[in-house]
């Protein structure tokens, strides 16, 4: 658990960027990813979004033909947009996803939206390789009975 989600996408980036490995956001996005990148040194990718203001992802799975990329941050609904990412399109990232990637999807407002949530996606994701990482936030009330391996949960203060 980590009071929000800044501490947790800290850890994910100094766990899965380097030099070497860039780190992909949605610009504009939500900046922790970006600014712990920046401190370790490891190239972010800032791919725009679209004109509709929703993430982009065919061009940010794109980034990853360019240069090595360790981590792909998708903020669903994205902040500061609050625009929502199709879940086909997250499942279309994760299946084209490097085999040494790691997709990280931010749901700390998906409560605020009818989109399903993307947590199972972590269980299929183990198929083709390293599963991805979800940020799910607990102030929903949902038991912990919901937490699965490779789940960050995060929570905030009223």
């Amino acid at each position: 658990m980590y009071p929000g989600s800044s501490l947790a996408l800290h850890h994910a980036v100094i766990a899965f960027t380097s030099p070497t490995r860039a780190l992909v956001v949605a610009e504009p996005g939500y900046e922790a990813a970006a600014v712990a990148a920046t401190f370790i040194g490891a190239p972010v990718v800032r791919v725009p979004l679209r004109a509709d203001a929703s993430h982009d992802l065919p061009a940010m799975l794109a980034a990853s033909k360019q240069q090595p990329v360790g981590l792909f941050y998708v903020c669903n609904p994205n902040n500061p947009t609050g625009t929502v990412t199709p879940r086909a399109e997250i499942e279309a990232l994760v299946a084209g996803a490097p085999r040494d990637a790691v997709v990280l999807l931010d749901e700390a407002y998906i409560h605020l939206c009818d989109e399903p949530r993307g947590v199972d996606l972590v269980r299929g994701g183990q198929e083709r390789g390293p599963a991805p990482h979800v940020l799910e936030d607990l102030r929903d009330g949902r038991p912990a009975r919901r937490l699965r391996d490779r789940t960050a949960r995060t929570s905030w203060r009223a």
